[in-house]
C-alpha cells in the first residue's frame, strides 16, 4: 500500500451485497414474532417506525440475523471489480452493519480475495464521520438518506448507486458532487442484476481502474 494510493469508501448492503432487508423482515416475523408495519415501512423506509424499536435494538436483530440466516451474496459484477479496487487503493468498509452482522461481511469479503485497510461499523446515519477522519475523497452508496447527510457534512463525492431497498424509488440525485452511475437511468427497462452489473462496470471506468492489469 503506497503513499499514493487513493482512499476510497463503500457502503456494503445494496452496493457490495445484495440487500438482505426482505429476508430480516421475513426473519423479524417468523423467527421473533415481532409485529412489523410493511405499508409505514413502504412510505418511510424507517426500521424504527415500523418496528416502534430504537436502532440499537434494531441492529442486535439485525446482528442476529446475520449469524443465523443466508450469508450476503455480492451484486452482480461486484466481486471481481470489488477485488481489483482493493488491489490498487485503500480500500474502507464504511457500513451500518456492526458486531457479529460485520463479522460475516468481513468473512464474505476475505474469502472473495478482496482486500479491506479500514473498517467503519455501527455507521448508520454517520458515515461522513470516516469520510471526514480519514479525509476520503470518493463513497459508494445506495441510500439517498445516508448521501444527503454526506453531502451536508463532509467534501467527499459521492457515487450513487440504484437502491432496490423495500420502500425505494430508484432517482438520481442532482448534485456536483453526486456522480450518478449512467446504468441508474436504465432502472426501467432494465433488470435488477443488468442495472447493478452495468453499475459495477461503470465503478471501475469512473475510477480509471483496469481489471486485468490487477488481476
Amino acid at each position: 500500500m503506497s503513499s499514493g494510493q487513493r482512499s476510497l469508501s463503500f457502503d456494503l448492503d445494496g452496493v457490495v451485497f445484495r440487500d438482505q432487508a426482505p429476508q430480516f423482515i421475513v426473519f423479524m416475523k417468523q423467527d421473533r414474532g415481532l409485529p412489523f408495519d410493511d405499508d409505514l415501512f413502504a412510505r418511510t423506509h424507517s426500521w424504527s417506525k415500523a418496528l416502534g424499536l430504537e436502532v440499537p435494538q434494531i441492529n442486535e436483530l439485525f446482528a442476529d440475523f446475520a449469524i443465523q440466516g443466508p450469508r450476503p451474496e455480492f451484486m452482480p459484477g461486484a466481486e471481481e471489480a470489488l477485488r481489483a479496487i482493493s488491489r490498487s487503493a485503500i480500500l474502507h468498509l464504511n457500513t451500518a452493519r456492526h458486531a457479529h452482522a460485520l463479522d460475516v461481511a468481513v468473512a464474505v469479503l476475505g474469502e472473495a480475495g478482496i482486500i479491506h485497510h479500514y473498517q467503519h461499523g455501527g455507521m448508520s446515519k454517520r458515515k461522513a464521520i470516516p469520510l471526514c477522519q480519514h479525509e476520503i475523497p470518493i463513497h459508494a452508496e445506495d441510500s439517498t438518506e445516508d448521501i444527503h447527510l454526506i453531502l451536508e457534512q463532509s467534501n467527499a463525492t459521492v457515487i450513487q448507486f440504484p437502491s432496490y431497498a423495500p420502500g425505494s424509488i430508484v432517482c438520481p440525485i442532482r448534485h456536483e458532487r453526486v456522480y450518478v452511475l449512467p446504468s441508474l437511468h436504465k432502472a426501467k427497462i432494465l433488470s435488477q442484476d443488468e442495472v447493478l452489473e452495468g453499475c459495477w462496470a461503470e465503478v471501475l471506468e469512473y475510477l480509471e481502474i483496469d481489471v486485468v492489469a490487477c488481476a
